[in-house]
């Protein structure tokens, strides 16, 4: 192939680059752009769930007020006929109320309005007989239903109680509902104040959504029925200000680098046809005939070309030394690629002491470098790490044995990692993490390096035995719940219920539970998952185990999260708390003793503070003085 074609082989590589790099750039800018849309997204829809939560407190604060008031519950019991027309129909259109029911705590309807009058009558989705249930929970009700025609009501119910009572916490003598249409006015406020177009969907099926960054951003609301499934939603669709403007100049930006390819590739072009293709020319003709002759023109050009000419012409006098540089040259790459691999494996190794072993063709292992970094973990003098059985002479029999086994993984090529002990200079023994990566030859795939890594975890292992020791020893019942069951206990634990750490461990859930006193079990499963939920200690709770004798033995237990074995589990302790439990019951019975005797006896007693204020008096002393 001729150089010319070449070029502009080159040239429209060029060109592809080009138009490879304006793509993944712009590629780059789309997905800046989806990730800006799906902030942007996020962030309206929590601001449109926001702005239709506020608008629907109108409808949930004229409810509420509505339902502490003692003439509406006369009203309900046929004592006050008149307050209908006098404050419940003028209630209609007022506060976001569309529709009004009331009930009497016989859950018959005792009143019924609308914007559209009395009649017809418009069912609530239940039957008034379970209006009971519906409150038994919360005195509170928020839910959604379809009007026949199809259009949506959003209905606040609560029960009826006194005006002293706004706190809803004596029996329901009621119960009221204020429905709020769904219709043309509300969607309209709502897309002022959202900036958007608000629209009703009547379907359970939320409404098909697309994630384009350049399509309007919309988002949605559930209603909920009263059963809490949704029966339709609140779409807003607001405009996508960003798209257009990125459209606009993703269009320029287009353009202006059409006209610079065009404007570069015409001057490349032209530039090398002028200054690369006639010399080329030239020495591709003096290096297919092996002459100096078509190298002349260029000998006193100052170009790169001239100085290429030149040196072609000193390459026909050197030929035999450019052959020996080039074997230099390769020896020189091939000790670069091994030193740039020990360095690459050396440096992967977060280790106290590095080491290369090298195997001979018999199978001999010795130590190839590193018996600096290993005497500083060892204590031993560097001259002593020579061979493969210095090294395994300070290896504890037991964890030699475990490492022999496992030596096949390097002939296969395989890493191998193992915590070990060896004996230390000063005769301490010393846990050891070592790491052990292979070389194999690349043609007989035979053994032919190890490099190893070696770091001193004695401070780590020490601890987690201390961690150990601590444990067993505390006095404080200690335990990880995990997946619903007893992962660990310990010896405290086990003598306060009186069972073996397997029993413990082998407990079902439904075991466990048995093991706590029937009065103590509610709630405890929304006690744990709540612990689950936080980063912090859970509060202490008492409750009452069973012993492995049938004894019922009081703790204080308490609970706190934790990572174990790379899942979310409890430690919980237990503290015995029997004893304290049995002195506070005889406390009391005393106390019940001396009030028994101070109200029997015939003499007055009474008990008062330092400035002379009564604070007890025995029956007798009231009879005495003739006090109430």
């Amino acid at each position: 192939m001729r150089i010319i074609h070449r070029l502009l082989i080159m040239l429209g590589v060029l060109g592809l680059l080009f138009l490879v790099a304006f793509y993944i750039q712009d590629k780059n800018q789309r997905t800046q752009i989806s990730l800006f849309y799906q902030d942007q997204k996020e962030k309206l829809s929590r601001l449109f769930s926001q702005v239709i939560s506020l608008e629907s407190t109108t409808l949930e604060g004229s409810v509420f007020n509505l339902t502490y008031w003692d003439e509406l519950i006369s009203f309900t019991r046929g004592e006050n006929p008149s307050f209908a027309s006098q404050v419940l129909d003028h209630a209609i259109g007022t506060g976001g109320i569309d529709f009004l029911w009331v009930f009497d705590r016989n859950t018959q309807r005792v009143y019924f309005n609308s914007l559209y009058g009395p009649s017809p009558y418009v069912n609530l989705p239940f039957e008034p007989k379970d209006l009971p249930g519906l409150f038994s929970v919360s005195p509170f009700t928020h839910f959604h239903f379809i009007l026949p025609g199809g259009l949506l009501v959003e209905v606040r119910g609560a029960t009826l109680h006194p005006s002293n009572d706004p706190a809803h916490q004596t029996p329901a003598q009621g119960y009221v509902f204020a429905g709020q249409l769904w219709g043309d006015s509300r969607l309209t406020h709502l897309s002022e104040l959202t900036g958007s177009k608000v629209e009703v969907i009547a379907s359970a099926q939320p409404p098909p959504q697309t994630d384009d960054p350049f399509d309007p951003i919309v988002v949605t609301e559930p209603l909920r029925s009263f059963s809490g499934e949704p029966i339709g939603f609140v779409r807003g669709t607001f405009q996508n200000q960003f798209a257009v403007g990125y459209r606009q100049v993703r269009q320029r930006d287009l353009t202006f680098y059409i006209l610079f390819a065009c404007l570069f590739l015409g001057l490349l072009i032209g530039g090398l046809t002028l200054w690369v293709t006639s010399p080329l020319r030239l020495l591709s003709a003096s290096l297919e005939r092996n002459s100096r002759e078509p190298l002349k023109p260029l000998l006193n050009n100052r170009t790169e070309f001239g100085y290429i000419a030149r040196q072609i012409i000193l390459s026909f006098d050197q030929q035999e030394l450019m052959t020996i540089a080039l074997q230099r040259h390769e020896a020189t790459e091939k000790a670069l690629r091994e030193s740039e691999e020990r360095y690459r494996i050396v440096t992967e190794l977060i280790s106290d002491a590095a080491f290369a072993l090298r195997v001979n063709p018999e199978g001999q292992i010795r130590l190839d470098w590193g018996a600096e970094g290993l005497s500083r973990l060892t204590g031993y003098q560097a001259e002593t790490f020579t061979t493969l059985d210095s090294l395994r002479s300070m290896i504890l029999p037991e964890d030699l044995a475990q490492l022999d086994a496992r030596l096949d993984q390097l002939q296969s090529g395989q890493p191998l990692a193992i915590e070990l002990r060896i004996h230390h200079a000063t005769d301490q023994i010393c846990w050891i993490n070592l790491h052990l990566f292979p070389v194999l030859d690349p043609e007989s795939k035979s053994l032919e390096r190890i490099f190893g890594g070696a770091q001193d975890v004695t401070a780590r292992k020490n601890a987690q035995e201390a961690y150990r020791e601590l444990v067993d020893h505390s006095p404080l019942g200690l335990a990880i719940f995990q997946d619903g069951v007893i992962r660990f206990s310990n010896t405290a634990l086990q003598q306060f219920i009186g069972y073996s750490a397997e029993e413990i461990l082998s407990f079902t859930p439904a075991q466990v539970m048995q093991i706590i006193h029937p009065g103590d079990r509610a709630g405890i499963e929304e006690a744990i998952q709540r612990a689950f939920l936080t980063s912090e200690p859970h509060h202490a709770i008492e409750l009452r185990l069973r012993t492995r004798e049938g004894e019922w033995r009081w703790f204080e237990v308490m609970a706190a999260p934790i990572d174990y074995l790379g899942k979310p589990a409890l430690q919980i302790a237990f503290n015995d708390i029997s004893g304290r439990k049995k002195a506070e019951h005889a406390l009391m019975q005393q106390q019940e003793y001396a009030s028994a005797i101070l109200n029997t006896v015939d003499t007055l007693v009474m008990v008062c503070d330092r400035h002379g204020v009564i604070l007890h008096i025995n029956p007798a002393g009231l009879r005495i003085l003739h006090l109430n």
